[in-house]
């Protein structure tokens, strides 16, 4: 699997908004489909802007514990808090 840069990340979004299926892009940019999904998820949501890459932003401890407390106690799924919280991945929520 691959890194995606920007551009492959805006071109999915247009190619999966023109109908092209999440098999297909899953091929042409040579990620699995939950990467396919995430980054559909993300660019619905938020657009594209949520795609240009972030200087690691900082969350103080209270926003760590909110976003952790969506998912433990109010039952959340790691995906939606991650999107809803504009995380370029889910990964960063588990860990």
């Amino acid at each position: 699997m691959s890194k995606l840069s920007y551009e492959d990340k805006v071109n999915l979004g247009k190619d999966r908004k023109k109908g092209m299926s999440y098999s297909s892009l899953c091929s042409k940019y040579n990620v699995n489909h939950a990467v396919v999904e995430y980054l559909i998820s993300l660019i619905n949501k938020h657009g594209y802007k949520i795609l240009k890459s972030k200087n690691n932003k900082k969350y103080s401890n209270e926003e760590k514990e909110r976003i952790i407390k969506r998912v433990l106690y109010n039952h959340e799924s790691l995906i939606s808090v991650a999107i809803d919280e504009d995380l370029l991945s889910k990964d960063m929520l588990s860990t």
